[in-house]
């Protein structure tokens, strides 16, 4: 008699400073897949600087969004897994020896790189490998109130998260899982990041002065569009100078000039502290939607840039939202259940 192999699901939750996302991902045997997503908009000001105000309409819309997932696979056997964002959070490298991965060894280690204080911040950490007697962690540390604050709201909509994560870890668990070192850049739409990484360990983060709100509020008011207008623009015109008659190329570019000297400050950055440079680009986030950005900044840079393939590990969908580095993080986020 042939056995049948069990299901395991996994949930990523990723709520950002305009709305919650969910990914459910299932796994049997080898197969890995999509079994359900979901989204729902938070009003403005409820989450501001990766910080939840309003712990109601964050919630609200969490249980919006959580609803709208098949029951079933929602019970207490599912992974539920969530993040804090990159700018509540402070995140280290290091390496101890394999007989010394004690809490106390952890944190004196960790100390070197980041701010330890045990009575006001949550602190975790990960092993990610383990070569001749030698150990490598990600350490993660994060204000115990902001922590609070997330798990008491996604229980509120009955999500029990059973870890929270930096995003950093998702998206170099979704893009960064081989040996070679790759830049993430997360174009979201409050706030962009650079992210050196490689064997899914986030190594270096960097702001970027670019977000999809101040791109959209600046082609509102340079053609004085309404909002949802100047949305709708920017995804169909972007910075194709064949779309639209280019009309977006000068309003984008006086954002994106600033930008890209920023992101090669950051690689000469990650190159210096982590001992190396990213050979690729990845883009994730829904600001990389943005038309032609990739090729953009491939050749402002002169090095590849490409978007993010959000299903190199997961069985891809035969159907999903066409915006879908949008979730990106949540993906990451599920996959860590699952895996």
């Amino acid at each position: 008699m042939f056995g049948i192999m069990e299901k395991k699901y996994s949930l990523g939750i990723d709520v950002s400073a305009t709305s919650v996302k969910m990914i459910l991902l299932m796994r049997q045997g080898t197969r890995r897949r999509l079994a359900a997503s979901a989204h729902a908009a938070l009003p403005s000001g409820a989450c501001r600087d990766g910080r939840i105000v309003d712990e109601k309409a964050c919630g609200d819309a969490i249980k919006k969004a959580y609803t709208q997932l098949p029951h079933s696979r929602t019970n207490g056997e599912t992974s539920i897994i969530a993040s804090l964002p990159d700018v509540q959070t402070q995140s280290a490298f290091i390496t101890l020896p394999a007989t010394t991965i004690t809490k106390e060894h952890v944190l004196a280690e960790a100390a070197k790189h980041i701010p330890i204080h045990t009575e006001t911040m949550m602190i975790d950490w990960q092993t990610v490998g383990e070569k001749d007697g030698t150990a490598s962690l990600v350490v993660m540390t994060a204000l115990e109130t902001t922590s609070n604050t997330l798990a008491n709201t996604l229980e509120s909509a009955g999500c029990f998260p059973s870890v929270i994560e930096n995003e950093t870890a998702a998206l170099a668990r979704l893009f960064a899982a081989k040996d070679a070192p790759q830049c993430i850049i997360d174009f979201g739409a409050s706030r962009t990041l650079l992210l050196s990484a490689k064997n899914e360990i986030p190594l270096f983060t960097l702001a970027l002065p670019f977000t999809g709100v101040m791109l959209t509020d600046a082609i509102s008011q340079t053609l004085h569009l309404e909002r949802e207008e100047a949305e709708a623009t920017k995804r169909r015109c972007g910075l194709d100078t064949n779309a639209c008659d280019g009309a977006l190329r000068e309003i984008v570019n006086t954002h994106l000039v600033t930008t890209i000297q920023k992101i090669q400050m950051g690689l000469e950055e990650a190159a210096s502290s982590v001992g190396h440079t990213p050979e690729t680009i990845t883009l994730a986030g829904g600001g990389a939607h943005c038309k032609a950005i990739d090729t953009v900044l491939s050749s402002a840079l002169a090095i590849p840039v490409t978007l993010g393939d959000c299903w190199l590990t997961v069985e891809k969908p035969a159907q999903f939202p066409h915006d879908q580095l949008a979730y990106a993080v949540a993906i990451g986020l599920a996959l860590r259940g699952i895996t």
